[in-house]
């Protein structure tokens, strides 16, 4: 404010003050806006990064799945891998008992390989016929012994 002592401040330094002025309440508008999006944003997106469902399924808009994932009734996670119908080609899962397996069918939807660790850690591969029943298995016993078991011999 002009003084009988001091002059009226001139022009420059005035608009000098005003801009400064300006550019303080343009930060704090700036600073409201920036909190305000990351407030909406932290109600739209998740907080952990984590997602629930009991299945998720992959498929293109208008086709049968291709893939799921899912947690069954009693609790097993699986992982299925589907043909173009829609019909299950590969499914890996841990059973509740502690059995890891990863099974293969055919294009006729029988079982012809499946991959497991049993509870107790024993690793198996067996073999199926067209018929789906067991031609041969190959495991590694408790004294590490590899086992081959086939239909026509019971264990070499």
């Amino acid at each position: 404010m002009p003084t009988p002592e001091h002059p009226a401040l001139d022009m420059d330094e005035r608009l000098a003050r005003l801009e400064r002025r300006e550019e303080r309440w343009a930060g704090i508008v700036i600073l409201l806006i920036l909190l305000a999006v990351l407030e909406v944003a932290q109600r739209i997106l998740p907080g952990t990064g984590e997602y629930s469902a009991r299945r998720i399924v992959l498929r293109e808009p208008g086709q049968p799945p291709r893939a799921e994932w899912s947690l069954w009734a009693d609790g097993t996670p699986a992982f299925r891998l589907n043909d173009d119908r829609g019909k299950a080609r590969a499914l890996w899962a841990l059973r509740r008992d502690g059995t890891l397996s990863l099974r293969m069918l055919d294009t006729l939807y029988t079982r012809r390989v499946e991959l497991a660790v049993l509870p107790e850690g024993t690793p198996r591969l067996s073999l199926f016929g067209a018929d789906g029943r067991s031609r041969a298995s190959l495991w590694v016993d408790e004294n590490d012994i590899p086992r081959l078991r086939t239909l026509d011999h019971p264990e070499k």
